[in-house]
């Protein structure tokens, strides 16, 4: 299990990566990188791409003052036609730094190979770091789920013999006004398939089993984010039937630690 959020860095050859990442249901890259290479960049984004999987991240690349390259004859060329301009205009002649401006060398750009390999490495200690926070979240979820799994053997234990129990408490009300006969079986049977919630329960014992295989992925986010969906949906249904103040109590309970759950899938590759 790992998480969408984290953060590596890595400096390699005087060239500073740093990857800072939080959720997002597909993949974003904001890359902050004064690079003047194209097919650089678009390397470096999808590397960036395929080490994420899935979340936003925001990329920082600096070069610390040291091996980088500079393109002496652009330089040369640009001051060239500096000067012949000067001379044309009766101008001194222009200064280095110009020339070094608009051959956009005024700052050393650091070597691809370094550049590609800081990035690496700052990959590898984002996944590390992702993997951390996931094992802590795991814990958490564990929990939450057997916490769901109690409350779920609380809603049988109480569903057990529940439809019985209410067809015989209305019966014996029904008996006192009307006569017994196929019209009250009719309504008695009825109403017994409004409160019955056995389907229910058996399809969220499905989810629960679902949910405990699921939690030993390594990225588990998106099938958790629609189980929770489904089970959401079965305790909706099992608290519309209730009909009674100890099965609701728990019905509630669970939809809490499903709503805990699901929001912190969120966060989950």
């Amino acid at each position: 299990m790992r998480s969408m959020t984290g953060f590596g860095a890595a400096t390699i050859d005087g060239v500073q990566v740093q990857i800072a990442t939080v959720n997002h249901r597909t993949v974003q890259v904001g890359l902050r990188a004064d690079l003047g290479d194209l097919a650089l960049e678009e390397e470096l984004r999808r590397r960036i791409r395929d080490g994420l999987g899935r979340g936003a991240a925001t990329v920082q690349i600096t070069a610390i003052g040291a091996a980088a390259t500079v393109d002496r004859d652009r330089i040369a060329a640009v001051w060239r036609d500096l000067a012949a301009l000067a001379a044309e205009l009766g101008a001194p002649p222009p200064p280095l730094d110009a020339a070094l401006r608009l051959a956009g060398a005024g700052e050393p750009r650091p070597a691809a190979a370094s550049v590609l390999a800081a990035l690496d490495g700052a990959l590898a200690a984002l996944d590390a770091a992702r993997r951390e926070e996931g094992a802590r979240l795991a814990g958490f979820f564990q929990s939450e789920a057997a916490r769901l799994r109690g409350l779920h053997a609380g809603m049988a234990r109480i569903a057990r013999g529940r439809v019985d129990r209410h067809r015989e408490a209305l019966r014996a009300r029904l008996a006192e006004v009307v006569a017994d006969g196929p019209d009250l079986v009719r309504d008695l049977a009825a109403y017994a398939e409004r409160i019955d919630v056995t389907e229910e329960l058996v399809r969220l014992t499905a989810h629960l089993d679902r949910l405990d295989g699921l939690l030993g992925e390594d990225q588990p986010g998106r099938a958790l984010d629609f189980l929770m969906q489904e089970i959401g949906r079965e305790l909706n249904t099992t608290g519309a039937k209730s009909q009674d103040a100890a099965l609701t109590a728990l019905v509630l309970d669970a939809k809490l630690a499903a709503d805990r759950l699901k929001e912190q899938a969120a966060n989950l590759l």
